[in-house]
């Protein structure tokens, strides 16, 4: 990657900033603090009164910020108010799905938690007048636990919110800044929540108590007619490390009196919300992990483009940082995973296109397995039987589908007699980010989706878990393949034929398919010829008639 860096190379990395920052460490901390609310889109990107389905997510600058940090290595926490409504629920489940510590969240019984609609080609608008988050307060700031933080982050737009909130965010920072903690601001002017003129000089105050400020070059000229970026490092001087952000051109960063500028990369763009987060969550990973001026921007960028090619404006996890056990409020339904961490790699900058070291996994998992057995709603009893059947006859690989709370009563006790021979057990139907924590929690050894969600991989990646997605068409599978994966699922394949695999090892000869949907004893092994590496049955185990010959398949194989 290109970079125009006048003294960009010799910057001072952050363990030599002037005021305010943190030593890095091998796991700092990094607290996000601000609103974060219901999103709601099309699921298919188109617009709003024509869709037919629709994306339920949760979608916040500063809680997004969280999770692209976390995905560069950090430890993220997450702090605001939610109402305690079904939304709230929704959210703090979808945050700490992400890997982020939610214990912080105050519910509010009487204000309900904010909405936004995401309409692509009329815009965003927002429902978020009189929401929990609005009733912030500078006595929120007592429940601020900043002892081991090593960066607060804010947005502007929380001093939009309301008055109160707007005195909770610098009673925030001025609190943080006393105790050495890195305070890094997020300038996020809001039109449909304040004018520019009313927001100016608020802003630029906020600017001045910030020892890292990310600012885009549209919104400081529109803010403070500030054109360049020389002319905004002209009005904020003192600033010890400002970014300015010029959309598909590039960013630039001032640090004293030395500047470093890195180029944008190109992608096509589906949806651009949330990139501005995913670039500060990226750059402050990197900064936090002593990265020069260089490469925190390129950090920034990659994330950005990994966002801007995916719909929706929440975590897309380009890394395979593992997640440890993130405490969540009492009475909460949030359910965070209990998996050991799996190994963080501090020196690593995001790629675009991650290598998917699960293929590895998958490779001794399932290679030389030819069969995997499906046990779909059949309780913990009958799911527990079916699998030892399954076991017994030298099928290695058991899938437990998450659809029901009796399903994961079912998951955790196969996942705990597979546990005892040694074997690996997955869960199954993964469609939601919300379920990874919960199947990482049963103790499943890897995941199954029966399409390809970006949200869902990246929400797999972030608890260092591997995941099998679905694909039925060559542009699926050729999304699959830019996201990394190389071992994916085919599904439906009765409906897709034997003759389907035989023609997509044509344009995509290096990745493995495990074939489910409608196969058993009698045609499984037509699929096994094609190219299959793995044919996965259900019913079947539950026809005496059919054991003998799924018996006979596992021999031919060995």
């Amino acid at each position: 990657m290109s970079a125009v860096t006048p003294g960009g190379d010799s910057l001072a990395s952050p363990a030599e900033g002037p005021r305010g920052v943190a030593q890095p460490t091998a796991s700092p901390v990094l607290l996000a603090v601000g609103e974060t609310m219901a999103m709601l889109a099309p699921a298919d990107g188109g617009g709003v009164v024509d869709a037919g389905d629709f994306l339920l997510d949760a979608g916040g600058a500063e809680s997004n910020v969280a999770a692209h940090a976390a995905a560069g290595g950090m430890a993220a926490r997450w702090v605001s108010r939610l109402g305690a409504d079904a939304l709230g629920d929704r959210v703090l489940r979808q945050v700490a799905g992400r890997g982020i510590d939610v214990s912080g969240v105050v519910r509010d019984a009487e204000r309900p938690t904010g909405l936004y609609v995401k309409d692509p080609g009329r815009g965003v608008r927002y429902y978020r007048r009189g929401s929990a988050a609005s009733a912030l307060g500078e006595k929120d700031t007592e429940t601020l636990a900043l002892d081991d933080v090593a960066v607060l982050h804010v947005s502007g737009i929380t001093a939009a919110l309301s008055p109160s909130a707007r005195g909770f965010l610098v009673a925030a920072m001025a609190l943080a800044r006393s105790l050495g903690v890195t305070v890094s601001f997020d300038v996020n002017h809001r039109a449909a929540l304040w004018s520019a003129a009313e927001a100016a000089p608020v802003l630029a105050d906020l600017v001045a108590r910030a020892d890292v400020v990310f600012v885009g070059r549209d919104e400081a000229e529109t803010l403070w007619k500030t054109p360049r970026d020389t002319d905004v490092r002209a009005l904020f001087p003192d600033v010890p490390e400002l970014v300015v952000k010029d959309g598909d051109v590039g960013a630039t960063v001032f640090a004293g009196a030395e500047r470093a500028f890195v180029p944008a990369l190109r992608v096509e763009v589906l949806d651009a919300v949330g990139a501005g987060d995913a670039f500060a969550g990226g750059y402050l990973a990197a900064r936090a992990r002593g990265l020069d001026a260089a490469a925190r921007l390129a950090a920034g960028h990659e994330r950005a483009a990994l966002t801007l090619r995916t719909y929706g404006d929440s975590l897309h996890d380009s890394g395979d940082r593992g997640a440890a056990s993130h405490p969540v409020p009492r009475g909460s339904d949030a359910r965070p995973a209990s998996r050991p961490s799996a190994s963080v790699h501090p020196d690593r900058t995001p790629a675009l296109t991650p290598p998917d070291d699960t293929a590895a996994f998958f490779d001794r998992t399932l290679a030389d397995a030819p069969l995997m057995a499906i046990l779909r709603g059949m309780g913990r009893e009958r799911s527990l039987a079916l699998a030892t059947t399954a076991w017994d006859l030298g099928i290695r690989s058991v899938e437990v589908p998450l659809q029901t709370p009796a399903d994961e009563e079912a998951l955790r006790a196969v996942c705990a007699a597979g546990a005892e021979r040694g074997l690996p057990v997955c869960a199954g139907t993964i469609i939601d980010p919300a379920q990874v924590p919960v199947a990482v929690a049963a103790g499943a050894a890897y995941l199954v989706s029966p399409g390809l969600d970006p949200e869902v991989v990246a929400a797999a990646r972030a608890h260092g878990i591997p995941i099998l997605p679905g694909v039925a068409t060559p542009s699926e599978v050729q999304r699959a393949v830019a996201l990394g994966l190389r071992w994916l699922k085919a599904f439906p394949a009765s409906w897709l034929g034997p003759a389907w695999f035989r023609v997509i090892r044509g344009p995509f000869p290096d990745v493995r398919f495990v074939a489910t949907g409608g196969l058993d004893a009698g045609n499984a092994q037509e699929f096994l010829d094609a190219g299959v590496r793995v044919a996965a049955v259900g019913s079947a185990l539950e026809d005496p008639a059919q054991l003998p010959r799924l018996a006979a398949l596992l021999s031919h194989a060995e």
